[in-house]
């Protein structure tokens, strides 16, 4: 451990950790990975530092050779720091870089078809319906850092406290407002149109107080003259065609976020249910391209316990 060039540099840095090994070989390459965490983070901190300092320069500066130069060492740098992201534990690297605010558009959808059986191994598919209702929920990811290992394990390090204290400046010279945040928090809290509630995750989420079931929207197609418009792909783009303009509470989410000149990142989220998933989801044209996606139980298709991404 003496000639190990990362544990070597931390101590010089922080003596008072010299035992911290003391605990004993099973956590021993965990705490080191933790020591290269930290060590990073201090690299990491000194580049933001500069990158701001040769922004404010480039401002500044009228001389256009200069301002060419500054760009490059601008540019370098960045390099340099994408370089050492990477070599950080997957945890810390995501905390560091995330957008902490999420604008969740959730979509529930229920579907229904209508089909002629026309021997013991065929049916026809005469139409569909739908049913669907919409809300806005605003996500407050929590600042906790995690200090997760590719492993998986999650105990709290010896270097904690300093890690974190590195993430947090960090994250403020990259300007992800997370001051500004609380002070959404404290201004949703106040408004009495939204429930909050905390995740055992640390994260916050504001949807409406009264959900008002009066909103569902209905919809009929003829499938009879072309069944292949009957797909999960047109199901989804057919309902967020629908709904992208009615979405309860999400202009007023938008609303409260711009005036704190914040910039969420959205992500629509559908859940959908049918009767007779049996005959509604193996009778989708694109069928042979999804149904790995689904699990079956008692002959039923279901998406219970992972969900999985849709592109337009």
């Amino acid at each position: 451990m003496e000639l190990n060039k990362i544990f070597n540099i931390f101590r010089s840095f922080y003596p008072f950790y010299k035992d911290v090994f003391t605990q004993g070989q099973k956590s021993l390459n965990h705490e080191l990975e933790h020591f290269h965490n930290l060590i990073i983070l201090i690299l990491l901190f000194e580049i933001e530092l500069y990158i701001k300092h040769f922004s404010i320069c480039e401002i500044e500066t009228e001389n256009e050779d200069e301002k060419d130069k500054i760009r490059e060492m601008v540019c370098l740098l960045k390099q340099e720091r994408g370089e050492l992201n990477k070599t950080l534990s997957g945890g810390i690297r995501v905390t560091l870089t995330r957008n902490r605010l999420v604008l969740i558009d959730r979509i529930y959808l229920g579907f229904d078809t209508e089909y002629k059986n026309i021997d013991s191994q065929t049916n026809d598919i005469l139409c569909y319906s739908t049913a669907s209702i919409s809300e806005g929920i605003l996500k407050i990811r929590s600042d906790m850092v995690d200090f997760s290992l590719k492993e998986g394990n999650v105990y709290l390090p010896a270097t904690a406290s300093l890690i974190v204290i590195g993430v947090k400046l960090i994250r403020i010279l990259r300007s992800k407002k997370d001051r500004e945040l609380e002070k959404l928090d404290k201004k949703l809290k106040n408004d009495g149109r939204f429930d909050r509630k905390i995740l055992h995750n640390g994260d916050v989420i504001y949807k409406q107080a009264d959900f008002d079931v009066k909103n569902i929207q209905t919809y009929f197609y003829d499938l009879r003259s072309n069944k292949s418009q009957y797909s999960l792909k047109n199901l989804l783009d057919s309902t967020i065609n629908s709904n992208k303009d009615s979405i309860p509470n999400s202009k007023v989410f938008i609303l409260y976020t711009r005036n704190l000149n914040l910039k969420p990142v959205f992500r629509p989220e559908f859940y959908l249910m049918a009767h007779f998933t049996a005959a509604d989801v193996s009778l989708f044209s694109d069928f042979e391209e999804i149904k790995s996606k689904f699990t079956v139980l008692n002959k039923s298709f279901l998406s219970l316990n992972t969900s999985f991404s849709y592109r337009k």
